[in-house]
């Protein structure tokens, strides 16, 4: 006799139904065109970190950091303003470099111009992070994004995760593409993509 025919018929039921909400949200998953996730200040402390760890140094006063924000969204407002705010807090900010943060929308990319670092903030569109992305490329500028997808279509730099565990994400062909170069202690602490 197999093991499936002594399953009670209501547990066999609801186990179909699972497993077909189950797939369901998987593909849902991949389909919402999503760019960036909601900003921790953990994300904003390692990201600020990482200037640490460039090749090139920051000197001469403080470093300009755009934070990009989709100005028809209200939580990518405010997250962007989170973003400014615990920049200019100092929470977790090393202490060896000093920031100026920036509010840029994703309507004016040309004031990025400037800045050596632009961190992306929540709910961007695609077409607008891939116009940011090019600018900063252009630029020299360090793009930082708490979405992972942004860094695995490279056009961010580094993508960090910091719950529930601390993970950092670099793409070698954004940092290319922006001139910037990492220290050795950096790419052994990072999953490149």
């Amino acid at each position: 006799m197999d093991w499936r025919s002594r399953v009670p018929p209501i547990v066999a039921h609801f186990r179909t139904h699972l497993r077909q909400a189950a797939i369901a949200g998987c593909a849902a998953l991949f389909l919402i065109p999503s760019v960036a996730c909601a900003t921790d200040s953990l994300d904003i402390s390692i990201g600020l970190r990482i200037l640490l760890l460039m090749k090139e140094k920051y000197t001469g006063g403080p470093v300009p950091v755009a934070v990009v924000y989709n100005s028809a969204v209200p939580s990518s407002i405010a997250d962007a303003e989170n973003i400014k705010k615990s920049i200019e807090q100092g929470k977790g900010v090393p202490e060896e470099l000093k920031f100026s943060p920036y509010l840029v929308s994703l309507d004016h990319a040309d004031k990025l111009s400037g800045a050596k670092v632009a961190f992306l903030a929540d709910n961007l569109t695609v077409d607008g992070v891939s116009s940011v992305c090019d600018t900063a490329g252009r630029e020299g500028i360090l793009t930082i994004s708490s979405n992972i997808s942004c860094v695995r279509a490279n056009k961010c730099v580094v993508g960090i995760i910091s719950k529930p565990r601390i993970e950092i994400y670099y793409s070698p062909v954004a940092a290319e593409a922006s001139h910037l170069t990492f220290s050795s202690a950096f790419i052994m602490l990072v999953k490149p993509i």
